[in-house]
């Protein structure tokens, strides 16, 4: 580990969230990752997949499928969106619009269903 890692945001965090892309070398790297954020996560405590940009040359479920991981809605690689959330752009118009911000939404959704399932398994509840 490096000395930056935040071990202990690692430790506790409801669910560890492992961003890649879908070529070949980005799903190559990204295995060795998933499987030190596992080692490094209690056990039974979720690691997810957040696939970037376009579905090619592999989708990401393809890219889930081959690391054995479930994964989060995929962001695509929209520069426009990204540069107007960077520039603080309001969340109306063009970039409302945006896939980006539309893709954003559903994966916070999805992660946030991801945290409460968490949660309550780790209280009891199903």
């Amino acid at each position: 580990g490096h000395r930056w890692e935040p071990q202990r945001l690692i430790e506790g965090a409801d669910v560890a969230v492992l961003v890649t892309r879908t070529s070949l070398s980005s799903v190559a790297r990204a295995r060795p990752g998933l499987a030190e954020l596992a080692r490094r996560r209690p056990a039974g405590t979720p690691v997810r997949l957040l696939v970037v940009g376009p579905p090619t040359p592999y989708s990401p479920r393809e890219v889930a499928r081959a690391l054995n991981a479930d994964v989060f809605p995929e962001l695509p690689d929209d520069a426009a969106g990204a540069r107007a959330l960077l520039v603080g752009e309001a969340p109306s118009g063009r970039l409302g619009r945006s896939g980006l911000l539309r893709a954003a939404r559903q994966t916070a959704a999805a992660l946030a269903d991801a945290t409460a399932t968490s949660r309550a398994e780790e209280v009891g509840v199903r």
